[in-house]
């Protein structure tokens, strides 16, 4: 059976779940089977979070699977995803020895209208552990006990019961929480908690369909539409984006950039130099501001393998976090390229859906 294709575009807003290989209810077949793998995970999605410049809105993780809801401004999904997934991956393999893929199959990704349906989504990810059949036909007033102290989902952070992570965006959710009358914390709690006895049955109903996109008809009718004519367009079924970031800019320019910013000769840049710091920053500045993969950025600094630049990557992490004149630095290029990013997707075309 062919793969559905990936719709990709900057700005999107998806609704991700990936599920454990096999995930019937046996502890070798749990995706997380203790605390210290999910702290683990959470620590590795915030981790792609910053590097992939994804908002990250919510997220549940249940012993078998999980959920994210996030926006993409790069367009950057598969890559963010990637990351997240081979991560925790090699992480969880190498404390159960175990090897191969986790996930049954490929993660599972929405494209979501954002607006109403944006906040009906984030209600049915935060009643996610209260909706298993353990929990399901108990008490109204032991569900909303249960909702308010589990520990794995962004939903005690939403209520006011945690501080919010930083790799937590919740303006959004709050904003549109205001319609309701009630805002912020406690907006937000009765909202989510008025789901307990309501169900959604709309919101089901279109998780349920195959369109791959949760909003109104006419915005699923307009997914439907540039899904078939990717199809049509592509002979080979493969994940393939509308169109490609507009903020992905080529190599030569990125270099030049960081040559520019440090007064050095691009040559000079690409150079090995014991203690160095231009080649780790470059290997940073190619990796979020040009989508390329480690192999890629390896070829173009002149290092031997991927794995080296993933050294280089974690260096230049580490030393930002103790030397405040490096981290400025860091993001001034930063700010200066995406300055560049901006300029070059003022010419690129735009997809509306």
């Amino acid at each position: 059976m062919a793969r559905l294709l990936r719709i990709h575009f900057p700005g999107a807003i998806y609704h991700v779940t990936g599920r454990m290989l096999g995930s019937w209810k046996r502890e070798r077949n749990l995706l997380f089977r203790d605390d210290k793998d999910r702290e683990r995970f959470l620590n590795r999605l915030e981790q792609s979070v910053k590097d992939f410049e994804v908002r990250l809105f919510a997220f549940c993780l249940m012993s078998n699977h999980f959920h994210l809801l996030v926006e993409t401004p790069r367009g950057n999904l598969s890559q963010f995803m990637q990351s997240l997934n081979t991560g925790y991956t090699v992480y969880f393999n190498r404390r159960h020895q175990r090897h191969g893929h986790l996930l049954d199959g490929r993660y599972k990704s929405e494209v979501v209208e954002g607006g109403d349906y944006l906040l009906k989504l984030s209600r049915y990810i935060h009643l996610n552990p209260v909706e298993v059949a353990s929990w399901k036909n108990r008490d109204i007033k032991e569900r909303k006990n249960e909702l308010r102290i589990y520990r794995w989902s962004s939903y005690r952070s939403y209520i006011g019961k945690m501080k919010v992570p930083e790799f937590l965006d919740t303006g959004p959710l709050y904003s549109l929480i205001k319609v309701y009358g009630k805002g912020g914390a406690r907006g937000f709690r009765d909202y989510v908690e008025y789901g307990l006895a309501n169900s959604d049955t709309e919101l089901h109903e279109i998780l349920k369909q195959s369109s791959k996109g949760i909003g109104d008809r006419d915005f699923r009718r307009r997914i439907e539409a540039l899904r078939s004519k990717l199809t049509r367009e592509h002979k080979q079924p493969e994940d393939v984006a509308l169109r490609r970031s507009i903020n992905n800019l080529p190599a030569e320019v990125i270099l030049a950039e960081v040559a520019r910013f440090f007064k050095v000769s691009e040559a000079e840049v690409v150079k090995k130099t014991k203690g160095g710091l231009l080649r780790p920053i470059a290997a940073r500045m190619l990796f979020r501001f040009g989508g390329f993969t480690q192999r890629e950025i390896a070829s173009r600094l002149r290092l031997t393998t991927g794995a080296a630049v993933s050294i280089q990557l974690k260096r230049i992490k580490e030393l930002e976090t103790t030397d405040r004149k490096l981290k400025k630095e860091l993001a001034d290029l930063e700010e200066t390229i995406r300055q560049h990013e901006n300029r070059n997707g003022e010419n690129g075309s735009k997809i509306k859906i």
